[in-house]
């Protein structure tokens, strides 16, 4: 039994220490072997049974934590390709994929019917949200209600829509 708890305690220290960081630095490279140490942790969890492992003998959320990944990869690609990149000449900056829509800054756009403060929310919980496609729940501080967006990404962006006919692009 001495053997099995020491697999299972050097199997979660390396899915732990795997998951320490990757939450310190996202890398798609990195996050591949989570799902392996996952398996591996949850088979030793449950070779040993309920005497070690407890009532729990698996190890769940990591495909929340892959999505999360996959999602802070992609923003920094966005942001680092939006430093890196020059507006074409004469243009003055990258044009708004919003018809009818305004630039709020910092390559954040709001569609004819959204706001600026409620376009600055959207991008923010999307930042939050695990995956490169989300449904997020966004505060508007202009009407005081909360509206439902669903964002995806769009060419080199993120684009979202939904609420009150609102759109956002960043």
């Amino acid at each position: 039994m001495s053997s099995a708890a020491h697999e299972v305690l050097d199997r979660e220290t390396a899915y732990l220490t795997s998951v320490g960081g990757v939450l310190a630095r996202p890398s798609a490279a990195d996050a591949s072997q989570l799902s392996t140490l996952a398996s591996n942790l949850t088979s030793a969890l449950s070779a040993t049974g309920p005497a070690i492992a407890g009532t729990s003998q698996t190890v769940t959320n990591t495909d929340v934590l892959m999505r999360w990944v996959a999602r802070a990869v992609h923003a920094r690609h966005v942001r680092h390709h939006r430093t890196t990149t020059t507006p074409p000449s004469g243009g003055g900056g990258p044009a708004n994929p919003l018809q009818n829509g305004r630039s709020c800054g910092g390559g954040l756009y709001a569609g004819p019917n959204t706001t600026c403060p409620f376009a600055q929310n959207v991008r923010d919980a999307y930042n939050e949200a695990p995956g490169a496609t989300a449904t997020v729940e966004v505060y508007s501080p202009v009407t005081g209600q909360t509206y439902t967006m669903d964002c995806a990404p769009s060419g080199t962006g993120v684009t979202c829509s939904g609420g009150n006919n609102a759109s956002v692009s960043f």
